[in-house]
């Protein structure tokens, strides 16, 4: 059973949105440096400290391997793990905007120096209509603070007590954390180095992606995909020139950036897929990109999936049927799960039938195909809680 494809045009349309949304909210905090990371703990090297502050920041788990403890709601202890700061602040420290919270940035471009909040703000949050829209009721209301650059102290008191550098306490839903010194220094080591560099494929006037294609893959395949794409792009660009900006108080535009333009690269990949990841390396090296978007492709998509990972790059939305199904990836973003997921399917419509008899069996026969193996791999993982099979 092959599973169905969305038009090329509608499925596309949705990947290259992903990609220009992503770009809005990340690129005005990739062009600076931030400050220094020199390892603050003597006994580690530079490389240890950040290791050992990325699982503190990401995962909540202390340099002894123990999770950090958080108050909430003023007094409640709670394990860290449950409220590590990745968990709002993202990955790369720029923030986040969910509901009416809004959650700045914690990397060290931004910490350590001054912040005008609106200025700043409007600066992160020019992706959507939405953000917009509440950045003009914070404007309204004037809860838009500036704050003095915070120093190693002043942030290590902000972290465990939740208050700025001139004594405002955070909103309610910032826990507070109990780190000693010593792990307190490792922390904000990796603060500083967060988005320390440039991201790959980017600079001050041009963004670069790439798309992946096969050589396999019929030229209507490729259209559909690459033309709905391009014009997208294309309209982009034409209309990125001005600056933007918000309304401001008594109704004065505060200037935002003016965002670059965006450039894509075609990455066309030939012989079997044991041989892609040596032309992805080749391709990367000539010429970084910020983040593929699409590709397409009728063979297994984990080269690229592996390749993307490695490199931490985004992939949004690869048009295959045969993904990388696994709770461990983080940077590929697909459409679905493919044969996998008809599997899958499969099985909940068996487990939905009347009961079988005790004892009864379900035997799988499949082709020994990349796509027989991933939907039996499907149906296996998806039946054992639901009906016996052998």
């Amino acid at each position: 059973m092959k599973p169905r494809r969305a038009p090329g045009g509608a499925r596309f349309f949705l990947a290259s949105l992903a990609g220009i949304l992503c770009l809005a909210t990340l690129l005005s905090a990739v062009l600076s440096p931030a400050a220094g990371n020199d390892s603050p703990v003597p006994e580690l090297s530079q490389e240890e400290t950040l290791r050992l502050g990325e699982r503190i920041y990401r995962d909540g788990i202390l340099p002894s391997g123990e999770p950090h403890t958080a108050r909430v709601q003023g007094s409640i202890p709670v394990d860290g793990t449950m409220f590590s700061c990745v968990s709002c602040h993202l990955r790369s420290g720029l923030g986040s905007l969910e509901g009416e919270v809004l959650t700045p940035p914690t990397n060290g471009n931004f910490l350590y120096k001054p912040w005008d909040s609106l200025q700043e703000s409007s600066k992160q949050l020019m992706g959507g209509g939405s953000k917009r829209r509440y950045l003009h009721y914070l404007t309204r209301v004037g809860d838009f603070p500036k704050r003095p650059a915070y120093t190693d102290e002043t942030l290590a008191d902000a972290i465990r007590e939740g208050a700025d550098p001139e004594g405002r306490e955070f909103l309610g839903v910032m826990p507070r954390y109990s780190i000693d010194d010593r792990d307190m220094a490792i922390l904000i080591a990796y603060l500083k180095s967060l988005s320390n560099d440039p991201s790959p494929g980017v600079t001050e006037t041009t963004v670069r992606f790439a798309t992946v294609i096969t050589e396999e893959v019929s030229r209507k395949e490729r259209d559909g995909m690459l033309v709905p794409l391009a014009r997208y792009l294309q309209t982009y660009n034409y209309r990125q020139p001005r600056q933007t900006g918000i309304q401001g108080p008594k109704g004065r535009l505060v200037a935002g950036p003016v965002l670059p333009q965006v450039t894509l690269a075609r990455w066309e990949l030939k012989g079997p897929p044991e041989t892609w990841r040596e032309q992805l390396e080749e391709y990367y090296r000539k010429e970084p990109v910020f983040a593929l978007l699409g590709g397409i492709t009728t063979k297994e998509w984990s080269p690229i999936h592996e390749f993307c990972e490695l490199h931490a790059i985004p992939c949004l939305f690869p048009i295959t049927d045969l993904p990388v199904v696994s709770p461990n990836g983080w940077y590929t973003l697909y459409f679905s799960k493919g044969f996998y997921q008809e599997g899958e399917a499969a099985a909940n419509h068996l487990a939905g039938m009347a009961d079988p008899a005790p004892g009864r069996t379900v035997v799988q026969v499949y082709p020994d195909t990349p796509e027989g193996k991933a939907f039996a791999s499907g149906f296996r993982d998806a039946v054992p809680k639901l009906i016996s099979y052998g």
